[in-house]
């Protein structure tokens, strides 16, 4: 059958046709009018048609392609729009996945088809293996979010974090723990790499920091051990992670630190408005045996800020390529550093967003903002913390503070009925519902505040449980104990948290 357009291009039909056998592709040819002229041998393989029914039919009205590609057919040959579409093709049992595009020539129309089974079965498998871990990478994210502490408060110290990741998981870590009713440790770090591998290695490294820190040792001393242990079990797989360890004194507000070619942290100093590096030499942790590490000391001051953060903050890149960069941090910190902690990081991440607009991190970001804050309440939440964890950590403030053994125990035995008429009355017993203790010890008194997640009750009318007609009534002995032993006792509007207040004798 002539190809009119073939003469208008030069070209040969013979070599066409040649072309066409010749290639890996499925292709079909129709004329201008829209007739198959001809089918190469491996579509005629894929579709497992008889040739000869289907050789000077239109195209349009062919079953090859079945009838719900026929509008696809029709436009391409009354308006030559091209398509794309895939076609499931049944070889025996077996499903096979062909991606067909149609397109226009100069000597009529061309169909070709690519064999695309390896590549969507691919697919499929790899979407079974993200299906079949996803639970299980979900609880590492959880894991990972309850290292990576969104707010702590001890004293003065207000602390606030922020961690995204450039994968799943995140190769940042950062971590802090009570060493002492007055002293926390502080540990920043950042694996090389990203993903699965270096997660695991981040919860590694953070174990250790951790295990160690309780024995209080000096941060460089500190520094030098996890050094010698990473390099011992990961010597030549060339893991090492920058890291940042300090001590702080939460009463004197002294930080006792070391660096292992972590990022400098930043100080803002509320007295000055200026921002401070602090300095201190160090190799990242696991690079060479024996490393040494310097320790270096910092005093703040009321009102001041601590600025820690992972190179994934500096190194955030904008759409056009432009980097963060060191020196806008600097002078973020100087606009920003007299707002409180929490508006100092909501205000940081949203300029980031704002400068990578929108777009997921090349690396892993994590902040931790450190706010002085004079006359800080202490908050604690019940779960993930224990009853027993806070009592321990208020009963050490309360000893530290020279408070003698009645207080103490009245103090105990207040918290303990509020918590738990929290948990039974206010949250019904739900486990699932946190209860929060706000406290501040000050130097003539002590106040708490704990609240549950219930509706209230009416605390105004509740029974004196001496008399001998509310005997057997069950509530309010709670808050009749509290009220005898403690000074100020008082609800807020809905009556689902109570204040309490204990005088210390001068």
């Amino acid at each position: 059958m002539p190809l009119p357009r073939f003469e208008k291009a030069n070209m040969d039909p013979e070599i066409l046709l040649e072309i066409c056998e010749a290639s890996p592709r499925g292709v079909l040819i129709a004329s201008p009018d829209g007739l198959i002229i001809h089918v190469n041998r491996r579509l005629i393989d894929a579709l497992r048609i008889n040739l000869e029914l289907e050789i000077g039919k239109p195209l349009q009205k062919s079953r090859i392609f079945g009838d719900k590609r026929q509008r696809a057919l029709m436009r391409l040959i009354e308006e030559g729009k091209s398509f794309k579409f895939t076609n499931n093709l049944m070889k025996g049992e077996e499903t096979n996945y062909w991606e067909f595009t149609g397109h226009e020539f100069p000597g009529g129309f061309v169909i070709e088809g690519e064999d695309k089974t390896q590549d969507v079965m691919r697919r499929k498998n790899e979407k079974l293996v993200e299906n079949e871990y996803r639970r299980e990478i979900e609880i590492a994210q959880g894991l990972q979010r309850d290292l990576f502490l969104t707010n702590f408060q001890k004293k003065h110290i207000d602390v606030h974090t922020y961690l995204t990741t450039a994968d799943d998981l995140a190769g940042d870590f950062f971590s802090i723990t009570e060493l002492s009713p007055n002293a926390i440790g502080v540990v920043i770090g950042d694996v090389v790499g990203k993903g699965i591998p270096a997660s695991l290695m981040a919860m590694s490294i953070h174990t250790l920091f951790m295990q160690e820190a309780k024995l209080m040792r000096p941060p460089s001393d500190l520094l030098s051990l996890v050094n010698n242990m990473l390099y011992s079990r990961f010597k030549g797989d060339f893991w090492y992670a920058t890291a940042f360890y300090a001590q702080i004194l939460v009463t004197n507000l002294t930080v006792t630190y070391s660096r292992a070619g972590h990022e400098f942290p930043l100080v803002y100093r509320a007295a000055t408005g200026e921002v401070e590096e602090l300095s201190g030499e160090g190799l990242p942790l696991g690079m060479f045996p024996n490393s040494r590490y310097q320790t270096q000391q910092v005093q703040l001051e009321d009102d001041d800020r601590l600025l820690l953060f992972t190179d994934g903050l500096p190194d955030a890149v904008s759409p056009m390529g432009q980097r963060l960069g060191h020196e806008w941090i600097t002078e973020f910190l100087k606009k920003n550093g007299k707002n409180q902690g929490k508006e100092i990081l909501d205000e940081l991440t949203k300029e980031i967003h704002d400068f990578c607009s929108g777009y997921k991190p090349v690396d892993d970001i994590g902040i931790a903002i450190f706010a002085v804050v004079p006359d800080m309440w202490t908050t604690w939440e019940i779960p993930p913390k224990s009853f027993d964890e806070m009592l321990d950590s208020i009963l050490n403030e309360l000893d530290d503070s020279g408070i003698d053994e009645d207080t103490q125990w009245d103090i105990r035995l207040a918290l303990d009925e509020c918590v738990m008429n929290a948990f039974e009355h206010g949250n019904k017993q739900n486990v699932d519902n946190p209860i929060s203790v706000s406290y501040l010890i000050k130097q003539d008194s002590a106040v708490f505040k704990i609240q549950d997640n219930g509706d209230g009750f009416p605390y105004e009318n509740l029974p004196d449980p001496t008399l001998e007609r509310n005997i057997f009534i069950e509530h309010g002995r709670g808050v009749f104990i509290t009220r005898k032993i403690m000074d100020e006792v008082s609800f807020n509007e809905s009556g689902n948290e109570i204040t309490i207040t204990k005088k210390f004798l001068n």
